[in-house]
């Protein structure tokens, strides 16, 4: 499988994804699940409390079957490097906006052709990642709740992936107690929020709904 897009695309999906990715493996989904969806390349990630979702356009390989993979946290932030020191070795706007870069999948391994160089890691699949567009759907909003709290520093993330300032983020409660608030920004972004749990204070997860504990 083979997909080419541009290197600050590529850039722009692994910064959205890492900011609600946890590091930590001990947890049922470490990492970040990288999907097609038409002529996009998408990033599921998830860090308990959040599960989002980014895309961006891509050309894919035609005639093959562009399977889902998982980067697990280590990698992610190993390709988040490599792709920022591409960037630094190109002196020029033009260069920036112009280099585009291929990513390879063979087996179990991920290679990216980055403009001067290749960055190489190991892949999983997808099978230990549950449905979450199902996730998406289980709920409506917008018809009975009007508020819900939650951890201001786990809604002020949301503000990066605003890709341009007419990106507005669009918040919808949903219409059941300790359900998760659905926020919208552009067409490119999309994710859940878990709200507090009234008795404790303290966040609700969003494994639980993912059915992972």
């Amino acid at each position: 499988m083979t997909i080419r897009l541009k290197l600050l695309d590529l850039q722009t999906l692994i910064e959205e994804a890492a900011t609600f990715t946890s590091p930590d493996a001990s947890l049922p989904i470490s990492g970040v699940l990288f999907e097609r969806s038409g002529d996009h390349l998408i990033a599921v990630s998830t860090d308990r409390f959040r599960l989002c979702v980014s895309r961006i356009d891509a050309e894919f390989e035609e005639g093959r079957e562009h399977a889902p993979f998982v980067l697990a946290s280590p990698e992610l932030q190993s390709l988040r490097a490599a792709v920022k020191v591409a960037r630094s070795a190109l002196r020029t706007l033009h260069a920036r906006k112009s280099a585009v870069v291929e990513l390879s999948t063979v087996g179990t391994g991920l290679v990216v052709e980055l403009p001067a160089s290749s960055f190489t890691a190991a892949t999983a699949t997808s099978d230990d990642w549950p449905d979450w567009r199902a996730l998406f759907q289980r709920y409506s909003y917008g018809n009975v709740r009007t508020h819900a709290k939650t951890n201001a520093s786990y809604l002020a993330d949301f503000r990066k992936p605003a890709r341009d300032k007419a990106n507005a983020m669009l918040i919808e409660f949903a219409d059941v107690k300790d359900g998760p608030m659905r926020i919208t920004i552009g067409d490119h972004f999309v994710g859940l929020l878990m709200p507090n749990n009234e008795a404790s204070g303290f966040p609700l997860t969003i494994h639980d709904d993912l059915r992972l504990q």
